[in-house]
């Protein structure tokens, strides 16, 4: 879970923002609807800017009026010029001297209005499902049924909404965004941040915009057309235009594997765009568990999904490489040159994990804190269910007197680490792929060996 903190508007006003990963900073202007925690807790979103985030620092925050942010806010602030102003206050307080703002959707303005004033400041410019002006995102008779519904019926608007945003999502899928929504935003503080979209007009900015900029935008989005993504690279002095394949209005919902492909292009930094032996793009009608450089792309029954390299994935392509052969665990943990360890050599936490763990304890204090000084009880409850389980492991660790206890069987732990790490690569799997993550849960055997072997043969390309 990235870092939630606070930080204070020129107005007063507390601001809610996430930070993740280290390097470059990409800062997100505040999109529709956002919460800092909850959205993390949707897997691609969770796979899209994690991958982000092993390369770059990754600050996102919540608008004023959502999410954990102050949530009274005046509906005469619900401005183009607030959001830019909201926004400076957090770059400012973070001393960010030099960034990427990458603008999503409504996001977009806010993006191109800072990156006209604060030229110097901009080093990028990303723009994903965005617009020049409002006027285009929809017909006027849509928009004033869509305020209307989602003042009469904030229930229904926020699925209507749900969606558009992603329209081959399941039902499920729809529900749980629709949920998301209600829990971040009253109806009529959604009611005024959608006029805010359709009445957003930076025709005058986009001209003196010197940053470069990466636009991109789905050919079948339902929520901001495409013409209007056209317009808005056609009018950026320094643009390059990436159409993409795909209904999804969110970057991290769909085929985001190809966007952060020609995102990490664009920036010159991430993972290389091909893998060895890998040239051609992947189609999602064949099966194929695929890594380039820290993200892993997944295609099963016609569907992918954009996975965070993890060991536990790696573990997985070996197994799919030889399907009905059992592995060792000790081969798996190790590689194939796998040496033989002395029984009671190794601690079950060396000192560097342990001062680590305990170093994160004090963190967990000091946010416990600041959670108990907002009233924030989820955050409080979070915090100390991760500070139990640290102590608890501390506790198994450590015998008497503080000495590290040993690890007996070297291939008792190669067992556990790495079964745990193959059923935890699943369950990410299942949140982003729920058909494959079935799959593989049927399929694969752990323990002392490892196993792929599914009821019928399938056929992977890794």
């Amino acid at each position: 879970m990235p870092s939630i903190r606070f930080c204070s508007t020129e107005g007063g006003k507390r601001l809610a923002y996430a930070l993740d990963g280290d390097g470059p900073a990409i800062v997100f202007p505040a999109w529709w609807i956002s919460h800092v925690e909850k959205d993390w807790e949707h897997g691609p979103f969770q796979e899209f800017f994690g991958a982000l985030a092993q390369h770059h620092l990754v600050v996102r925050y919540d608008r004023i009026g959502v999410g954990l942010s102050d949530r009274d806010r005046d509906p005469k602030d619900i401005t183009v010029e607030r959001e830019v102003e909201h926004m400076g206050s957090l770059v400012d307080h973070l001393g960010l001297d030099s960034f990427t703002l990458f603008g999503i959707s409504c996001g977009g303005p806010t993006a191109i209005t800072y990156a006209k004033h604060k030229p110097s400041r901009v080093r990028n410019l990303i723009l994903h499902g965005s617009y020049l002006r409002g006027c285009t995102v929809s017909k006027p008779e849509i928009k004033e049924a869509m305020l209307g519904l989602v003042r009469a019926s904030w229930g229904l608007g926020s699925k209507t909404l749900a969606s558009i945003f992603t329209p081959d999502h399941s039902p499920e899928e729809i529900r749980r965004t629709t949920a998301m929504q209600r829990a971040s935003a009253d109806s009529e503080t959604a009611a005024q941040l959608l006029m805010l979209t359709y009445s957003a007009d930076v025709t005058d900015m986009a001209p003196g915009v010197v940053a470069p900029c990466l636009v991109t935008h789905r050919h079948h989005d339902s929520a901001v057309r495409f013409d209007a993504g056209r317009e808005l690279a056609a009018n950026l002095p320094n643009a390059s235009f990436v159409p993409l394949d795909g209904t999804a209005h969110p970057p991290w919902e769909g085929d985001s594997a190809v966007l952060l492909e020609r995102i990490f292009e664009f920036l010159g930094t991430g993972p290389t765009t091909q893998t060895a032996g890998v040239t051609e793009a992947l189609s999602p009608t064949e099966n194929a568990l695929v890594r380039r450089g820290e993200v892993w792309t997944l295609s099963f029954e016609d569907a992918q999904a954009l996975l965070k390299h993890s060991k536990g994935l790696a573990d997985l392509a070996t197994l799919l490489a030889n399907p009905g052969s059992e592995i060792a665990a000790a081969t798996l943990m190790h590689g194939a040159e796998t040496t033989a360890t002395p029984v009671g050599s190794d601690d079950m936490l060396d000192e560097q994990a342990r001062s680590e763990f305990r170093a994160r304890v004090l963190a967990i204090e000091e946010d416990l804190e600041e959670a108990r000084s907002f009233n924030d009880l989820g955050r409080i409850e979070r915090l100390e269910q991760e500070r139990d389980a640290i102590l608890a492991e501390l506790r198994i660790a450590t015998g008497l007197g503080g000495r590290s206890r040993k690890l007996k069987d070297p291939g008792e732990r190669a067992r556990k680490a790495v079964s745990a790490r193959i059923r935890e690569s699943i369950q990410r799997i299942a949140e982003a792929h729920p058909a494959a993550g079935e799959h593989f849960a049927g399929a694969v055997r752990t323990g002392a060996f490892c196993c792929y072997e599914p009821k019928n043969s399938v056929n992977w390309r890794l």
